[in-house]
This record gives C-alpha cells, structure tokens and sequence, in this order.
C-alpha cells in the first residue's frame, strides 16, 4: 500500500510512499489520501514520506504540496521526515517549509533517522 498506517517501537505514524515513476494524476491522489488521513487523526500526526531521488515530481504537484501543507497540514500540526530526498531535493524541502509557514518537514538520509526524528 501507499498510504498506510504503521507502528514502530510505540510509534504510530502514516508512511506515503511516492516512489515508483507516479504519474502527475496518481500522486495528486495519493497527496490527497495523506492529507485526509493526516485531517483524520486530529493533532500531532507523524508522516514518513519516501521518495525516490531519481523522480522529478510535476510543478503542479509541488504546488499542490505547498497548498495541502500550508493550509490542511500545518493547521492539523503535523511533523514530517522525508526520505529518498536527493541534495536539490533537499533545497525543495527547505523550500516546503518555509512557504508552508514553518511546517515540521526534514529530509533524512535513512528511515532510521527519520523514524527518530518522528518520535522526538
């Protein structure tokens, strides 16, 4: 599944799974998906994001990000770890959460890493 409930050493958190050549279409689903579950859970959901480096995702699904961050996922208090995210990537995440008002998103270079990150 892409979009699924985990638990791990006590900690519950949604894992989004964008890695696999998406299209456009099917990513803008899957971000819907996320953030509905995000909306569902109240305050304080933790999400793990894995993507692949090698992906370049469509102008129109960053900007969608940026809007379903700013205004669905900030407000429901979310923290974010993304993994799989390259150096330029990296700048676009930084990007993310400054355009998202300071939205608790970081790019980690493991799972691991980005799981304690998540617990904190």
């Amino acid at each position: 599944m892409r979009c699924e409930w985990l638990e791990e050493n006590g900690l519950r958190f949604l894992s989004v799974d964008y890695r696999g050549g998406m299209s456009k279409d099917e990513m803008l689903a899957l971000l819907e998906e996320q953030v509905s579950e995000v909306e569902g859970v109240g305050q304080g959901a933790r999400v793990l994001i894995l993507v692949d480096p090698n992906d370049r995702p469509h102008p129109d699904f960053l900007d969608a990000v940026k809007h379903a961050y700013r205004e669905r996922m900030d407000p429901a208090g979310a923290k974010v770890a993304f993994v799989g995210v390259s150096g330029i990537g990296r700048s676009v995440v930084r990007g993310l959460q400054l355009m998202a008002g300071g939205l608790g998103a970081l790019a980690f270079p493991s799972r691991d890493k980005a799981l304690e990150y998540l617990a904190r």
